[in-house]
């Protein structure tokens, strides 16, 4: 029984992320060298939007088909042509909140970040170098994406005006090290589980 509920998980999972991964490469196809500037700039909020949305339901393949179901018709009903991430919001931020823990502040995790590594909030969200502060400062990225609300983009404003393509290699980055080393996956859990839980 508990074997069947375990493979049930992992299917779900699965489906979900060949969801996501579907979704990222429909719009991450490369601009047409006669694609006009306003074209270009609707390809990048679509894709921004998309990630947003795949960042935050990750579990439930019910709630992303509903999600991306309810913003179509109301893109369609309303004569919409641009979205963005503040009328994502807008549309289903309902199915978001339903599906996704209570978020926790940006500044609340890097708190608890540079005190657990005994280093400064300055040396955290800036760009010092050295595994000193690069581990600590990939863990908190991975930690806010985790547990905050914000994207992508909006986490990167909050280390030093990173982008999203460093944010995403941080986050993927400690990942790959919990793959592989458990004594780093026992500390990072830790920790992600006292932030919830002072939260």
């Amino acid at each position: 029984m508990r074997v069947s509920a375990c493979l049930g998980v992992v299917c779900v999972k699965f489906v979900c992320v060949v969801g996501r991964v579907f979704f990222f490469l429909m719009i991450r196809r490369p601009p047409r060298s006669t694609q006009s500037r306003s074209s270009a700039a609707s390809d990048v909020y679509k894709r921004q939007v998309l990630e947003y949305i795949a960042e935050r339901i990750d579990t439930n393949i019910r709630f992303l088909e509903g999600a991306l179901v309810r913003i179509q018709a109301y893109m369609a009903l309303n004569k919409k042509k641009t979205l963005n991430i503040a009328l994502t919001r807008e549309i289903i931020g309902d199915l978001l909140s339903g599906n996704s823990r209570e978020a926790v502040s940006i500044s609340t995790i890097q708190s608890a970040v540079f005190d657990y590594f005994s280093i400064k909030l300055a040396d955290l969200v800036g760009h010092a170098r050295g595994r000193k502060y690069s581990v600590p400062q990939h863990i908190a990225q991975y930690i806010c994406r985790k547990l905050s609300s914000k994207s992508l983009p909006e986490i990167g404003v909050y280390f030093g005006g990173r982008d999203h393509s460093s944010i995403l290699h941080a986050c993927r980055s400690v990942e790959k090290r919990i793959e592989k080393d458990h004594s780093f996956e026992t500390m990072v859990g830790h920790l992600t589980k006292s932030i919830r839980e002072k939260s």
